[in-house]
């Protein structure tokens, strides 16, 4: 016999080898297949003052993957074919530990991270990895995006060092996908008509790891591109946005030949009444913008903050939702996935920002200094991705690509004081 929760997911089944928590939601379901055009996992570093023994670090990652249920599942077909979140009793965390020298900089582990996909079969969705440097730390959180989105991954480090401080850590309950915490479900329109661009290549991971580059844009900077940001009646995301199509179209000549694309992921927790659930609660629109010159980057930033003021609404995040199941509804395979990613997710670069983190960076003896992030892969040719926190008051910008823009980080920075000043 099986038991159902409100939304009519098995909880609980008879079955000998399956102990189901619920189906993938659309959008889970999608990240879970795609990953066999292009790995779906993303990676957090965060620069931790202070340290702990190798016991007291299994513990904590433990107590923080005890709260979290969809850090205790793997990803398996029940009987009728469905993709099931299945829990798994005794699935553990691995985590590597280093001292300072057996690794690279924390870049490079980054990179090696990004290069080595998650197993998938029978295991938990995440890994860790910690480097010790002499009174302080520098801890890698890698998770699949079937479970998670950066704001998780966040709310999951968090939780380590929160219990790494001695502070309890209770168990959050299971929650539905993103799509059935979305009321008033449409049926989509059609996909507007879109202007003619190259045909857009899935990722080629050649050579072997990514680059990746870390920049820490000054508090002062950030705190004057925050409140010109709102003279201007724009937002600091559209700012990076304009940034990163000025630097890119500065320094690369064929992101002049058309508009440049920018995916944005909008999370939606707040609209979809979830708290620090790790889970999947975001989409990902792609805009498009041609910054003339420095003195029209705010411009471009506005122009950003309307083309995603529809998605943060009610009817706006309901279309895309139903777009999702439109997609799954199909049973697509994988060449199905590439063409939709292709089409819909083509894009020279993404600015992955979650803002200012929403808890405080102490605990206890442990300070969380930096954190950088999430350092991720749409699977397209050519992409230039940046993650983007705010930290004790100061933006951090990591830069990740296959076929990196040299200086693009740099020229982003020149282009965002032009626009503080």
């Amino acid at each position: 016999m099986d038991i159902f929760d409100n939304k009519g997911y098995s909880l609980m089944t008879t079955s000998a080898t399956l102990d189901i928590l619920r189906p993938l939601g659309p959008s889970e379901q999608y990240f879970w297949l795609s990953n066999q055009n292009s790995a779906k996992h993303f990676v957090f570093a965060a620069e931790i003052l202070g340290d702990a023994s190798d016991e007291a670090w299994s513990q904590a990652i433990a107590k923080a993957q005890a709260r979290h249920p969809l850090l205790q599942v793997t990803v398996e077909p029940d009987q009728d074919g469905r993709l099931c979140f299945v829990e798994k009793p005794g699935l553990t965390i691995s985590l590597q530990i280093f001292a300072e020298g057996e690794i690279p900089a924390w870049q490079g582990q980054m990179a090696r991270e990004l290069a080595t996909p998650l197993p998938l079969a029978g295991s938990v969705l995440a890994r860790a990895t910690l480097v010790r440097c002499h009174g302080r730390c520098i801890f890698l959180f890698t998770m699949h995006h079937s479970i998670s989105d950066g704001l998780s991954s966040s709310f999951v480090i968090r939780d380590i060092l929160r219990s790494l401080s001695g502070a309890e850590v209770s168990p959050l309950k299971l929650t539905a996908p993103q799509e059935d915490l979305c009321l008033a479900l449409p049926e989509a329109p059609p996909p507007p008509s879109a202007q003619e661009y190259p045909p857009a290549k899935l990722l080629s991971r050649i050579p072997k790891f990514p680059s990746v580059e870390a920049l820490k844009i000054p508090e002062d900077l950030t705190r004057r591109l925050r409140d010109r940001a709102r003279d201007e009646n724009a937002t600091v995301h559209g700012a990076l946005i304009a940034a990163l199509a000025f630097a890119g179209r500065k320094l690369r000549p064929e992101w002049r030949a058309h508009p440049t694309r920018v995916i944005s992921p909008v999370n939606n927790r707040e609209r979809l009444g979830l708290d620090d659930q790790c889970q999947l609660a975001i989409v990902f629109p792609t805009g498009a913008y041609v910054p003339k010159s420095e003195s029209h980057l705010w411009e471009v930033a506005r122009e950003v903050k309307n083309d995603l003021a529809p998605i943060r609404t009610q009817s706006g995040l309901s279309t895309v939702y139903s777009g999702f199941r439109q997609l799954m509804g199909t049973s697509p395979g994988v060449d199905e996935i590439a063409a939709f990613e292709l089409q819909i997710c083509g894009c020279e670069g993404m600015i992955s920002n979650l803002g200012v983190l929403p808890f405080e960076t102490r605990f206890g003896e442990f300070e969380m200094d930096a954190l950088w992030g999430p350092a991720v892969f749409v699977g397209i040719e050519g992409e230039q991705m940046i993650g983007v926190t705010t930290v004790n008051g100061a933006i951090h910008l990591v830069h990740t690509s296959y076929t990196p823009i040299a200086n693009l980080l740099s020229e982003m920075q020149e282009a965002l004081q032009a626009m503080a000043f």
